[in-house]
């Protein structure tokens, strides 16, 4: 609802019965970044009566609420509404702003003449409001909270638990202002204080015999799998799956259901956010004024803003997210001749024809300067220093992310390469500049891996905007790899790392993944379970689905070892 033009919402809600009703209205404030003059007036009425308003600005809250208490008669004679009045103008320079609307609430009668659950609680109370028997009360009691407790501690619950979280609910309900509600309420906190819900509890028959390997149960594994994908607790069919022990056999069938809900792209977002840095796009340091060369901050702050910042990480995003619920390749990631971009994003790129905020698959022509994750300005951004690009990071980054061959650490006392560009050094090219740096023979060797690929991707700002020169001069994005395999510029770098280094890539990646599922670094030991990972998945087309079910179909995602002694408190 825009403030500068007046906007009104009606509806008509059903009413269950007559009485007074709060009305919540949750709302919050887009169109800009940063304060602006522009204000409105928000409105809520009923019928031909105003009830309340407000007079809203910019504000950088999550959620703003709006409260007010209404006489409603039972039906859907009356019309609920929600309007904008214009206000004060926003300046010049500044954005224009709106009002999001998240949800309009009503709730009553609050003289609790009838009692009803909202529809959030109708799964906890799914017989509805308690009867006045006291007999029959702990029965109810049981059932929510046997239910609750299974669903929390992610395995049946045993009795002597459900008889301990009734008594406790029962001891709340019968003081003095207390409710049924109020005792189921504290027999959930318990729970959610409960060892069994704060950690993943693997049962093992032999704890502390680290020698002892074993299958964890299904229940256990049904965790494993849907804090993998889901990033959350196993729904009911998992759990089912695992009561009658058939989840180790329908396993890719579970992973194909699970990746088509929508709860699956959390996987994708912490995933990537973890593989690629991603998380850090919207908040990384940059020296706006110089990368843009504009003099007023506050300009160049709104070219290069917040809104497009999450644009460059949710292009990340929906790419990977692509590749693996289409079952694509996984070199896709590094070939791929499409992206998913807004207009804005595509105006950054210079990519013409894109229309409107949301993102969506664009292909780009053959000749385009972009195609793959390192012509992201995710990559890009995470990559560089605030106020230049680095291409030892991006080197650096490439090796350990997309080929598993990590550079040795830096030796110490190196001076920074700022200390190399002084006095008639100072406009010399980065590829110069670099050559001069690692002249030392101790760091030759690395710089030899990392300022190849590094130097590749110079016609990349730290922002990700295309640069022909650099100070001037034309950028030699050319190279040689450590391998041997030669390229000309960012493009063919990744076809290189796409075909002749395929392997290094899916190894690369499956190590990554095999860290987020696992949730520890990969050992030595681990090194012949990858290696089968990845010949499995290239034998079958090697996309990035295939991957993941190698990682959930392994020995370590699926068993572990007893901890011995790790935990055991110290001896005197």
């Amino acid at each position: 609802m825009p403030f500068n033009h007046a906007r009104k919402m009606e509806a008509q809600p059903w009413i269950n019965f007559d009485g007074e009703y709060e009305i919540r209205v949750d709302f919050y404030i887009r169109g800009s970044d940063e304060a602006s003059s522009h204000s409105a007036t928000l409105k809520v009425g009923v019928d031909d009566k105003t009830l309340t308003e407000r007079k809203v600005g910019w504000d950088n809250s999550k959620t703003l609420t709006l409260k007010t208490k209404a006489h409603f008669k039972k039906g859907n004679g009356q019309t609920l509404w929600l309007a904008t009045e214009e206000g004060g103008k926003p300046e010049e320079g500044e954005h224009e702003l709106a009002v999001g609307v998240k949800s309009i609430r009503y709730r009553g009668p609050l003289d609790g003449s009838q009692k009803d659950y909202p529809w959030e609680l109708r799964w906890l109370f799914s017989e509805g409001a308690p009867s006045d028997d006291e007999k029959a009360r702990d029965p109810y009691r049981e059932t929510i909270l046997r239910r609750f407790a299974s669903l929390a501690f992610r395995r049946p619950v045993d009795d002597g638990t459900v008889k301990r979280l009734v008594a406790l609910a029962r001891q709340v309900d019968m003081q003095p202002n207390k409710r049924f509600e109020d005792g189921i309420a504290q027999a959930i906190k318990a729970i959610l204080v409960s060892p069994r819900f704060l950690m993943r509890a693997e049962v093992q028959p032999e704890p502390d015999n680290p020698g002892k390997v074993v299958p964890i149960d299904e229940y256990a594994l049904a965790s494993r799998l849907s804090y993998f994908i889901w990033s959350s607790c196993p729904d009911e069919e998992l759990m089912k799956l695992a009561s009658e022990g058939k989840l180790r056999v329908n396993l890719r069938k579970q992973v194909d259901r699970m990746l088509k809900e929508k709860k699956s792209f959390r996987f994708v977002q912490n995933f990537v956010g973890q593989w690629l840095q991603a998380r850090d796009v919207p908040t990384i340091a940059l020296d706006e004024r110089r990368i843009l060369n504009e003099k007023d901050l506050g300009k160049a702050r709104r070219i290069f803003n917040g809104r497009l910042r999450e644009s460059m990480k949710a292009e990340s995003e929906k790419f990977f997210a692509h590749i693996l619920q289409n079952n694509r390749p996984a070199t896709e990631l590094l070939t791929a001749k499409y992206t998913f971009l807004n207009e804005p994003l595509a105006e950054w790129y210079g990519i013409e024809g894109v229309k409107g905020n949301e993102l969506r698959k664009v292909d780009l022509g053959g000749d385009s300067h972009r195609g793959g994750m390192l012509s992201q300005a995710t990559f890009h951004i995470v990559t560089s220093n605030p106020t230049r690009t680095s291409p030892v990071k991006r080197g650096l980054f490439v090796l350990e992310n997309f080929l598993a061959t990590p550079a040795p650490p830096a030796v110490p006392d190196v001076p920074a390469l700022e200390e190399t560009a002084k006095g008639d050094k100072k406009n010399l090219p980065l590829r110069d500049l670099l050559a001069l740096h690692s002249e030392q023979k101790v760091c030759a060797s690395c710089h030899a891996r990392m300022d190849p690929i590094g130097l590749a991707l110079e016609n990349y700002n730290p922002m990700g905007l295309w640069i022909d020169d650099y100070k001037g001069k034309p950028i030699d994005a050319s190279g040689t790899l450590m391998t041997g395999e030669t390229f000309k510029n960012a493009n063919e770098l990744s076809k290189v790392l796409a075909t002749s280094r395929h392997g290094d890539f899916h190894r690369a990646i499956t190590e990554k993944m095999m860290t987020y599922a696992v949730g520890r670094g990969i050992e030595y030991f681990d090194a012949p379970t990858i290696d089968k990972i990845v010949a499995n998945a290239e034998s079958r087309g090697a996309t990035l689905k295939e991957i993941l079910f190698g990682i959930v179909e392994s020995a370590p995602f699926q068993k572990r070892r007893g901890d011995g002694g790790m935990y055991a408190a110290p001896q005197e």
